[in-house]
């Protein structure tokens, strides 16, 4: 069906085939772009790998995409299980003491300590990133609804500097990055973090300028996806773990059949191992359930690049297209008893 926001059509796809079409088949060709390029009041995020156009978009998703590997997650589960293991340290006392406690406190230091350590390679100061670095993306509403009901002004608007987005996270994620890597000048470091990884794939293009290779990413990009992976990453982690535990409490019967599935794989508190946590199928199901009752993201919109023809229905250029995520996860024709919280489906 289509709707308006504000001044700006807006074409919403249900239909399973054409999703399927437009987010994998056409992806590439037709729907690479997101909707917030085409406004240009990012700010410091224009060059993010989801705000970037076409041909930058591919680069920087090449450039980013090999470091999340299976082997990369390997390496960093010792690190994720010693910060799990920080937090039942802390959780442990208040539950004996029965004290009532909000989760998301616990959690939100948890992953942004998680996600520092696979990112930056070292432990921070997890308050300090939590005050300064937690959410970019938190949009000024004044200034998206003054650009929406008046788009003549957008060229005045970019021009002046206005953003949607704050841009004191990006500058507080400057400033670590800029030590960071200044610290590491001319040493030897090898850890296996995400900013060493994007300064040697950086110093590695330069090098083969002459060859036709990926080109590599400008310190500005690194800085922007440096940023939007922590504070974007560790919200949507953070979230999950409290909506996680809210599910889990309020069904007395899930958190035992899980809590049974935890004694079998690991008998007389064993210790854990990716192997085994793998294996967990209840587990896999409580948390695909919640991120299916509770999406991180609930809608998702790409913008077509040329006019195309899918499933019979005409989809002009710039139109916006956008999936109800939370619409579709609720859909009783694909989920029975859709509110219902069932890890077992």
């Amino acid at each position: 069906w289509g709707m308006y926001e504000f001044s700006k059509p807006i074409l919403v796809v249900k239909d399973p085939d054409m999703l399927k079409t437009i987010l994998v088949k056409e992806c590439f060709t037709h729907f690479t772009n997101r909707r917030f390029q085409n406004v240009g009041l990012n700010g410091d995020f224009y060059d993010a790998v989801h705000f970037a156009e076409d041909d930058d978009w591919r680069r920087i998703r090449n450039n980013v995409s090999p470091f999340f590997t299976t082997g990369r997650i390997r390496q960093w589960f010792g690190l994720m299980k010693r910060q799990s293991s920080r937090l039942t340290s802390r959780l442990q006392p208040r539950a004996q003491n029965e004290d009532v406690v909000s989760v998301k406190d616990f959690f939100g230091p948890y992953s942004i300590n998680t996600f520092t350590g696979c990112l930056l390679g070292v432990e921070v100061d997890s308050q300090l990133f939590l005050k300064r670095a937690s959410n970019p993306f938190k949009v000024s509403i004044p200034l998206f609804i003054l650009q929406a009901c008046f788009p003549v002004l957008l060229p005045l608007l970019k021009m002046l500097g206005f953003s949607v987005f704050s841009g004191d996270s990006f500058k507080f994620v400057k400033k670590v990055v800029e030590k960071m890597r200044a610290d590491r000048d001319g040493s030897s470091h090898q850890e296996l973090d995400f900013l060493q990884h994007m300064t040697s794939t950086q110093m590695k293009a330069k090098k083969d300028t002459g060859n036709k290779g990926i080109p590599g990413l400008t310190d500005h990009e690194i800085v922007t996806q440096m940023t939007v992976l922590l504070a974007g990453g560790h919200e949507a982690v953070t979230l999950v773990l409290t909506l996680c535990a809210y599910s889990l409490a309020t069904h007395p019967q899930s958190l035992r059949l899980l809590q049974q599935e935890v004694d079998s794989t690991f008998p007389d508190q064993a210790a854990v191992t990716l192997e085994a946590l793998l294996q967990m199928e209840y587990l896999d199901g409580v948390v695909s359930e919640c991120l299916r009752l509770y999406p991180s993201n609930p809608r998702l919109e790409r913008t077509a690049k040329s006019t195309v023809k899918i499933s019979g229905i005409t989809i002009p250029k710039d139109m916006t297209v956008m999936v109800p995520v939370y619409a579709l996860h609720r859909d009783p024709e694909h989920w029975p008893q859709p509110e219902e919280f069932q890890p077992d489906r």
